[in-house]
Formats: C-alpha cells, sequence, structure tokens
C-alpha cells in the first residue's frame, strides 16, 4: 500500500472520528433520557436540546402544564421549572408584585426547583419599554431582580 493511500485512509477514519464525537454530542447520553423518564413518567412531547454549559435541557408538558428540567451530562437532576398561573402563586408573591410593579403586565411566571437549594417563583413583569424578571421566594421575599432590554427596543 502507497503512501498516499495509508494517508487517504488516515483521514477517513479521522474524519469518521470525528463524525462520532460531533453526533454524540447532539444527543443526550441514555442516562439522562433514563432519569428524565423516572422523573417525569407522564411527560410528552419531550425535546431535548444542549445547553452552552454542556448540560441537556428537556422541554415537555405534563399534565397539559408547559415544563421543562435541565440535567447534567452524567444524568444528574439540576433544576424543574414550570409554568404556573400568576393566580395560582402565594398571595404573598402576588402582593409583593401588584406593589412593586404596579401597572406592569405578567408576562409570564414559572415555579423552579433546583437541586438542594430552595423553590422559588420567576415572574417575568413588563410595560412598555421595562421588562423585569424577578425571583421571589414563596413567601414573596425579592431574591434577585434582573432588567432585561424588551425585544425590538433600540435602548
Amino acid at each position: 500500500m502507497g503512501y498516499y493511500s495509508m494517508k487517504k485512509i488516515l483521514l477517513v477514519i479521522a474524519f469518521c472520528c470525528f463524525a462520532n464525537i460531533v453526533n454524540a454530542q447532539k444527543k443526550p447520553a441514555e442516562v439522562v433520557k433514563t432519569n428524565f423518564k423516572q422523573m417525569f413518567p407522564t411527560a410528552q412531547k419531550a425535546k431535548f436540546s444542549r445547553e452552552k454549559d454542556g448540560s441537556w435541557e428537556v422541554d415537555f408538558k405534563e399534565n397539559n402544564v408547559k415544563s421543562s428540567a435541565k440535567f447534567a451530562n452524567d444524568g444528574e437532576w439540576l433544576e424543574t421549572e414550570r409554568s404556573v398561573k400568576f393566580a395560582n402563586v402565594p398571595v404573598e408573591v402576588q402582593d409583593y408584585i401588584k406593589k412593586n410593579y404596579a401597572g406592569f403586565d405578567v408576562e409570564s411566571c414559572e415555579e423552579v426547583k433546583q437541586k438542594e437549594k430552595m423553590t422559588f417563583f420567576e415572574i417575568f413583569v413588563e410595560k412598555k419599554r421595562q421588562n423585569f424578571e424577578v425571583l421571589l421566594t414563596h413567601d414573596g421575599k425579592l431574591i434577585e431582580e434582573k432588567k432585561n432590554k424588551k425585544a425590538g427596543s433600540n435602548d
């Protein structure tokens, strides 16, 4: 076998290995899928996507509720977010938003559970060009407030 034939074979092998590595990164490890199915056995329309940090986010519906779960690449559960109606959050959370964001519309509300951390609410409010993400405990205490640039604004 000639030098160039061997070089071509090695190049093809290297390309195939690279293609397998790239393809493997597009699909979650079996342990991620297995752990997801165990934690959310009634989940429907599960869609896995790779996050920038290497973890996996799974968007799904469970009992007709839009949800997402985040898993480490080794299958460890990290976080779950579930959409909730603002009217269904604790009254202390509602009162905080009504008092501190009077005149704002609640765009969305999620209950967030994180591994080894408290459960909290993530509420998105907006008024004209003002847009905030507000994190609150169940008893209405502020964890964090982030001012977001409204999509489409030129500020």
